[in-house]
């Protein structure tokens, strides 16, 4: 309480509206994306684009969006898709090499002969954890998972659980250092007043 104490002031509910009218923009955008998932207007992937539209929409009432602006974006987007690309195209070419030499077929054969789904969820863990240390989310699992998942069916893991376990270790690892990729996003939310 000493730390953080009551706010004592007092506000009319005509002061409350004028302030509230400075982040409708958000609730709009949040209701709008929701909206267009839950009425079976849009799936969550096309619900990405009508908030991404929404958004625009929003910058451009509030005169926010200029040219230079709208330039940045598309150069920003084409950028970071063309590396997510490269990563996909050789996560794709590594899962056909994967598949024709049989190492996940082997890999499961020696799992399955230990027998311990334990030890095989201890050596995931292991794995996910220094892999998503030093790489992104979407390049560690298209390298892990062509290898992981024979495993998992040859021990009769329930493949759900190993998905909610992989993208919690995932995010785990990303936010673990060296480089600990999710403190450089919160970094550049907070500001340049953060080290």
């Amino acid at each position: 309480p000493d730390l953080a104490p009551r706010i004592t002031m007092r506000f009319s509910m005509g002061e409350r509206v004028r302030l509230l009218s400075d982040v409708w923009p958000l609730p709009v955008l949040v209701l709008g994306v929701i909206g267009a998932i839950y009425s079976g207007a849009a799936t969550s992937t096309e619900a990405a684009a009508v908030g991404t539209a929404g958004a625009l929409a929003i910058a451009t009432c509030r005169g926010a969006v200029s040219l230079k602006a709208v330039r940045e974006s598309f150069t920003d987007t084409a950028s970071s898709t063309a590396a997510l690309f490269f990563v996909v195209a050789g996560a794709v070419l590594f899962t056909r090499f994967l598949a024709l030499s049989g190492v996940p077929a082997f890999v499961a054969a020696e799992f399955a002969a230990m027998g311990s789904k334990w030890a095989v969820i201890a050596a995931m863990v292991v794995v996910y954890l220094v892999l998503g240390m030093l790489l992104d989310p979407i390049g560690v699992m298209l390298l892990t998972l062509p290898i992981l998942i024979p495993v998992c069916r040859a021990l009769g893991l329930d493949l759900l659980w190993i998905g909610v376990l992989v993208v919690k270790l995932v995010e785990i690892g990303m936010l673990t250092p060296p480089v600990g990729f999710h403190c450089f996003v919160l970094k550049t939310v907070v500001g340049p007043e953060v080290p």
